[in-house]
């Protein structure tokens, strides 16, 4: 509120220098002279909380650090203690002499007097555990851990990462201490495992704002110790975004960010912790202070001091607006009262004398001028209403012829579509048709042949029963394979009404097997590839029909340019989880001027009385209309190659 009244004010100065503040309206100067008079209270309001927010977060900060130090430094205090522990007993001759009853005993007295240990235990060169502090149930190796593996190799004090105690099922980190014989053969592992919980035990006792919390992991980010709900995030990596944060970050650093709980903002300090000779952190540690804890002390006082100025401000606005009632509000109620009425039709109706003088009377006497304007307005818009009429009936009367002509092209168009799909099913018949011709030839060969054979024969009178049997039964073989052919034809002239599933390879085959006698007899090899089995959703026989078409303008071209070798490509794959169809030839390709027309209907490049021109227009529509597929063609290497996606 402040800031807009200061900008008011210096907008005006710009606009028309001081003396335009002076002489503008009541109601701002008013409003001016209530913010001046309550700025400098909210100025200073306004610096000591902020001032007071500085501190806290720079105490957070601090804290944050404190917390990360304190923790690190028992973490290492902790190590350096299992090191110098770890190697003790390494010289101990109960250890060396693997004598179990004594080392355990002993492990167990040195577990009991620190439970920051979860177990103290130690193992061969092979990593079978021969003695541990805590019971064992069955025998165990430690060969897999990442301590043994580290200490064994660089028979150093080596750090491990989180696990769940075997024995206790507890989370825990471990390390390993490598003994050695006097010849400096590795002898063993002697392995300590920690608990980690004690650590919130310094949170508690650290006093930070409500919420703090800390989180250590191991090398990888996994959680290993948590302050607050360790249940739920212990074993857990930590985000990956702050894991990936701290450790680009140096050794130690500060910064603001979410993610020890995933959503809440944080004041984060952390640390790595290293051991000597190993490369990366054993440990990370994250601690936190939240951001809403911190600024909560500096809201408080906010309120505290608002409730202050508040009354203050108030009363300053309760005197503005008593001075602005009877200088303005009233006389705004009366121009208010004077525009409803001109609003309700009353355009002879003029303000009251009361209201004239300043700006309100110029705004009077506006008020006037417009009521006069509006009749004016008005006859001006009655006589433009009446002509809008006119037009409009004149519109209507269009519209209802333009609904007719539209009518009549759609079904014109429509008439058009029913011509062309009953043609290309005509033209898709012939080829049947003389499909059924090469199909028919040769049993009807066999049949001349059988009936000759067996005249002659009879003639000679040689035929014997057994040869009229078997007449009859390769005649009735060769019928039989006539009366299919028809099936097929039959059905492929069945018309759809309904979208089936079918499977894509075995309508190629049919088709390759319907058109083969025509392809034999011009020369023409087929290869088909198939990568597996594919079933998509449409109309069959309209499919076989698109087939059908590919086929025959690949027979005919071969015909027409009279190519040696002809051949015909036919791969049956998948992509994009679409079943595709690709059909390639070798005659030569489509001249590219003419290769983006071949779909448009009644476009044909064979010689007049030899094509309709639709059938690729049909078989374009069949796919891409009909069963949301699509239909391309290419050049392709020596010839051309149609692809149909299903």
């Amino acid at each position: 509120m402040v800031m807009t009244m200061m900008s008011g004010i210096f907008d005006m100065m710009a606009r028309g220098g001081m003396f335009r503040l002076f002489t503008a309206c009541i109601r701002r100067n008013l409003l001016i002279l209530a913010g001046i008079l309550a700025l400098p209270a909210v100025g200073i309001a306004i610096n000591d909380v902020f001032s007071e927010r500085r501190e806290s977060i720079a105490q957070a900060q601090a804290d944050s650090e404190r917390l990360a130090v304190d923790i690190a430094s028992e973490m290492e205090n902790l190590v350096a203690g299992a090191q110098q522990l770890a190697s003790a007993l390494a010289q101990s001759s109960e250890i060396r002499n693997q004598d179990q009853e004594r080392t355990e005993l002993i492990l167990r007295k040195i577990r009991g007097l620190n439970p920051q240990y979860v177990n103290l235990a130690v193992s061969d060169r092979t990593g079978r555990l021969w003695a541990s502090a805590a019971p064992r149930r069955s025998p165990v190796s430690v060969a897999d851990r990442r301590y043994f593996k580290n200490a064994s190799a660089t028979r150093r004090f080596s750090s491990g990462e989180f696990g769940i105690g075997r024995t206790f099922r507890k989370p825990t980190i471990n390390f390993g201490y490598p003994m050695e014989d006097r010849i400096g053969e590795l002898e063993g592992i002697i392995s300590l495992n920690f608990d980690l919980d004690f650590f919130r035990d310094l949170l508690k006792r650290s006093g930070l704002p409500p919420g703090s919390m800390y989180a250590i992991t191991d090398h990888r980010g996994t959680i290993i110790s948590r302050g607050i709900a360790p249940a739920a995030y212990v074993g857990k990596p930590l985000d990956l975004t702050l894991f990936r944060h701290i450790k680009s970050d140096p050794d130690k650093s500060q910064f603001t960010g979410s993610g020890l709980d995933g959503a809440t903002e944080f004041f984060i300090s952390h640390r790595k912790l290293f051991l000597a000779g190993e490369t990366d952190p054993y440990v990370y540690i994250v601690s936190g202070i939240p951001v809403d804890a911190v600024v909560q002390k500096a809201n408080k006082a906010l309120l505290l001091k608002l409730s202050v100025l508040v009354p203050f401000i108030l009363a300053a606005l309760l005197v503005v607006l008593l001075i602005a009632k009877f200088s303005i509000i009233d006389r705004i109620s009366a121009l208010e009262a004077t525009s409803q009425r001109i609003a309700a039709g009353d355009l002879e109706v003029r303000v009251p004398e009361f209201v004239k003088g300043g700006e309100l009377g110029e705004f009077a006497a506006a008020f006037d001028f417009m009521a006069a304007s509006l009749a004016e307005d008005m006859r001006r818009r009655e006589s433009a209403e009446a002509a809008l009429a006119e037009k409009q009936h004149q519109l209507e009367e269009l519209n209802c012829t333009l609904e007719g002509r539209i009518a009549e092209a759609v079904a014109e168009i429509r008439q058009k579509d029913q011509a062309l799909i009953q043609q290309s099913r005509q033209a898709a018949m012939g080829e049947m048709i003389t499909y059924i011709g090469h199909q028919w030839k040769q049993p009807l060969n066999n049949i001349a042949l059988l009936v000759q054979t067996l005249g002659v024969k009879y003639e000679l009178d040689q035929a014997s029963k057994d040869d009229v049997k078997s007449t009859i039964e390769r005649t009735l073989e060769n019928i039989g394979f006539m009366s299919r052919t028809i099936d097929d034809f039959r059905n492929f002239l069945r018309y759809d009404k309904e979208k089936k599933t079918f499977v894509v390879n075995e309508l190629v085959g049919w088709s390759l097997n319907f058109i083969s006698p025509s392809f034999s007899s011009c020369g023409i090899s087929v290869d088909l590839k198939a990568e597996g089995e594919f079933r998509v959703i449409g109309y069959p026989n309209e499919f076989i029909q698109v087939l059908l078409n590919i086929l025959n303008n690949a027979r005919d071209i071969f015909l027409e340019r009279d190519v040696r070798d002809p051949q015909v490509q036919i791969v049956i794959s998948s992509e994009n989880n679409r079943s595709v169809v690709a059909i390639r030839d070798n005659g030569g390709g489509i001249p590219e001027e003419i290769l983006p027309m071949i779909f448009q209907p009644y476009f044909t490049t064979k010689k007049e009385g030899s094509g309709t021109g639709i059938g690729l227009y049909m078989s374009k529509v069949i796919i891409e209309k009909n069963m949301n597929g699509s239909l391309t063609a290419r050049n392709v290497g020596n010839g051309a190659e149609f692809r149909i996606e299903i």
